[in-house]
């Protein structure tokens, strides 16, 4: 697929990719040179403690709901290992189901009210929030690239709110995380670059993964959140660089 950019002087090429099961985003410039995703630049902020406390304790409750007062079995402990992974693909799907929803609706479309109770919740929360400050719709899922800093990114929407506008991200999760205010910066920073326009504000709007509890949070400083995603970029672009020397 090809994109189109600051009025068709720019041309993005984006590919996907399986790779076992699991979808692959790749964009390259004219020249087939792979471009740094905002998502990319975030992740390189470490956020293996969180994960590994959240694995260990599925694994143990695995472990106690199959197997206490029970012989347990090498193979048991290994299937054990396993369990968080299935466990992040399930509320992956949870995630990924309500946000297709939102952009259909957002897209103009009237997609029917899932039946899934925890997807439905989700939904209804969004549809509550959208009816309350009666958004008008601006942009949807927009591939943003900035020319200067060279990295490219996709936003979920931009929209007018009580007179201001305003880049919207949706969130999953179990919570609204710090590196989702400097990946905001980072589309913010880019959508400006190429359009002219200045964006007001930024809103996070977290649905929760597991019951779509909806939180909706106004997020601030973004002198500072885009000079943090800037230096992340510099340390991503440094890191690469080290690790094909000599290669």
């Amino acid at each position: 697929m090809e994109y189109k950019l600051y009025k068709g002087k720019v041309t993005i090429n984006f590919e996907e990719k399986d790779w076992g099961g699991k979808k692959i985003h790749s964009y390259t410039d004219s020249k087939g040179k792979k471009l740094l995703s905002v998502t990319e630049v975030t992740g390189t902020i470490d956020k293996s403690n969180a994960l590994i406390i959240w694995a260990t304790r599925l694994m143990g409750k695995y472990l106690l709901d199959n197997f206490l007062d029970k012989n347990l079995t090498n193979e048991a402990v290994e299937i054990s290992f396993r369990e968080w992974r299935k466990a992040k693909e399930k509320a992956a799907d949870i995630g990924s189901s309500i946000h297709n929803w939102i952009e259909m609706k957002i897209k103009g479309l009237e997609p029917a009210i899932p039946e899934d109770d925890k997807v439905k919740n989700g939904v209804l929360a969004f549809l509550k929030w959208q009816n309350e400050n009666n958004i008008k719709w601006l942009e949807n899922e927009k591939i943003v690239y900035s020319k200067k800093y060279n990295y490219i990114g996709k936003l979920d929407a931009i929209a007018k709110i009580k007179g201001k506008t305003y880049l919207i991200d949706y969130k999953s999760g179990k919570a609204i995380y710090p590196e989702f205010y400097l990946q905001t910066a980072g589309y913010q920073l880019a959508y400006e670059e190429e359009h002219g326009k200045k964006i007001d504000g930024r809103m996070l709007i977290h649905l929760g993964k597991e019951d779509g509890a909806f939180e909706c949070k106004e997020v601030d400083d973004y002198k500072k959140d885009s000079e943090a995603f800037l230096g992340l970029l510099k340390t991503k672009k440094r890191l690469i660089e080290l690790d094909t020397y000599g290669k």
